[in-house]
């Protein structure tokens, strides 16, 4: 569930409603991916144990106390626990452990597992997917919905009523 980016930097760049939205709908999503695998029958190991960063040292706690400092100003505090040294050793024993975070929103998954069980379950639901196939150029359809999006191939034009990019960072090299 975890964002690269601070609750504070959110705030910034898209206000308070804009990133508590950002926020609830990563949390959400964690929950939404561990209610298809079991709709769905993947098998992609989904586990929602948590996260739980934790201060080793007391060079460690001012951060511990900043990152929760941040939670409570943001009003995120709700999906996370601070924690006192006893209450890390509960959870796992770390060596010189003073005290922790534990959030409960994160969930851990076989990726490769998941991505396959969607796959499986969009084609048994009629859709197609073209993997290995190198997209060239992307041409937004209207907003209209009259003009459908192009996707282009060095073999061929794919239209469709919706397309889903699902590239990550190999998305950036298109215009």
């Amino acid at each position: 569930a975890g964002l690269q980016v601070s609750s504070a930097t959110l705030e910034r760049r898209f206000g308070r409603a804009g990133m508590t939205a950002i926020e609830d709908a990563v949390d959400s999503g964690v929950d939404e991916i561990g209610r298809v695998c079991a709709e769905e029958g993947i098998d992609a190991g989904y586990v929602k144990g948590g996260s739980l960063v934790v201060a080793r040292g007391p060079s460690q706690v001012p951060a511990m106390e900043a990152q929760w400092a941040g939670l409570e100003a943001a009003g995120r505090d709700g999906h996370y626990r601070r924690l006192d040294a006893a209450e890390v050793a509960q959870r796992i024993r770390v060596e010189g452990a003073l005290g922790g975070v534990f959030g409960t929103q994160y969930a851990s998954m076989h990726p490769g597992r998941l991505v396959r069980g969607l796959a499986r379950a969009v084609e048994r639901r009629g859709g197609i997917i073209h993997e290995r196939t190198a997209v060239t150029d992307v041409e937004p359809g209207g907003g209209s919905g009259a003009l459908r999006p192009v996707l282009r191939t060095q073999r061929a034009e794919l239209r469709a009523d919706t397309v889903v990019l699902a590239g990550e960072a190999y998305l950036t090299q298109l215009r």
